[in-house]
């Protein structure tokens, strides 16, 4: 299980769950966007409305409650409520950094040009990329 994440406003380590807020903003029309992972306390920016204590967004039943912000399946009728996100490629990112082991750490290198080139030539990112990204990086 994943137990580390980066903060979105300091910048640090946020060690357990426990520690941390998945805070948003949502538009008049509910639609929800500007996800970030922040320090609970320390880093709860006021203008972020909506959050989540960290240990509700990960493991089995996080995977859940952030998947009904795309599709709530046969809750709902399907002409009242559906996908409530914004920004698909930004909630993707959350959901990859809350749910993937290893990949909160490997991001913070996505932007090193070797590592974009070897990511770029694989087409794959993987547990194994991942941890080859880390090691890589942690000499």
């Amino acid at each position: 299980m994943i137990n580390r994440w980066y903060c979105d406003v300091c910048g640090e380590p946020i060690n357990g769950a426990e520690n941390g807020l998945l805070i948003w903003q949502f538009d008049n029309k509910d639609m929800n966007y500007n996800f970030k992972i922040v320090h609970k306390d320390k880093c709860d920016d006021r203008n972020f409305p909506s959050s989540y204590e960290l240990q509700s967004c990960i493991g089995i039943d996080g995977l859940l409650r952030l998947i009904m912000f795309l599709d709530d399946g046969d809750l709902f009728d399907k002409n009242q409520r559906q996908n409530t996100v914004l920004n698909l490629s930004e909630f993707i990112e959350i959901l990859k950094r809350l749910q993937i082991p290893n990949y909160e750490e490997a991001r913070k290198y996505f932007k090193d040009d070797e590592i974009k080139n070897k990511l770029y030539d694989s087409y794959l990112l993987d547990q194994k990329t991942l941890k080859q990204i880390i090691e890589l990086n942690s000499k």
